[in-house]
């Protein structure tokens, strides 16, 4: 799952700094953060990992989500100032 993961992580960034509108971040960060995305969906298979696992992953999980709010964070500020 760790592996998926990270899959997931580096195809979302990608994403986001491709993003060059509002739209196109917003399609990103529902299609990752929100209720039914994809960093969203392996935080809730959490209890099916094991419990060796679960804090790994969860590490993992955690970080990735804050890392994709703060660089579209960063990214929605430029899209702003240059529009």
């Amino acid at each position: 799952m760790r592996e998926k993961l990270e899959q997931i992580l580096v195809k979302a960034l990608d994403e986001v700094s491709a993003a060059d509108t509002k739209e196109t971040l917003e399609a990103a960060r529902v299609k990752y953060l929100g209720k039914k995305g994809e960093l969203t969906a392996i935080l809730r298979g959490m209890g099916q990992l094991s419990a060796e696992e679960r804090p790994v992953v969860g590490q993992v999980a955690i970080g990735a989500a804050g890392r994709n709010i703060g660089y579209m964070s960063i990214i929605q500020l430029t899209i702003k100032m240059h529009n």
